[in-house]
C-alpha cells in the first residue's frame, strides 16, 4: 500500500487533489482537518486542555474553536 500525505498552504489546491485522487478505484482519502474538527466538538477532555492551555477565547460563545 502506497501512503500520500498532501500538504500545501491556503488555496494550493490541496481539497482539489485530493478529490480527483478519490475518483480513482481503491484510493481512500482521509483528510485531518475534518477529523480533527470531529474531534475536538466532541472531546471535552481535549477541549479542556486547549483552554488551559491557549485561554479562555479558544472557543467562541457557541463552542466552536475560534480559527
Amino acid at each position: 500500500m502506497i501512503v500520500l500525505g498532501l500538504t500545501g498552504g491556503i488555496g494550493s489546491g490541496k481539497t482539489a487533489v485530493a478529490e480527483r485522487l478519490a475518483t480513482h478505484a481503491g484510493v481512500r482519502v482521509v483528510l485531518a482537518d475534518s477529523l480533527a474538527k470531529r474531534i475536538m466538538a466532541g472531546d471535552a477532555d481535549l477541549r479542556a486542555a486547549l483552554v488551559a492551555r491557549f485561554g479562555p477565547d479558544t472557543f467562541d460563545a457557541a463552542g466552536a474553536l475560534d480559527r
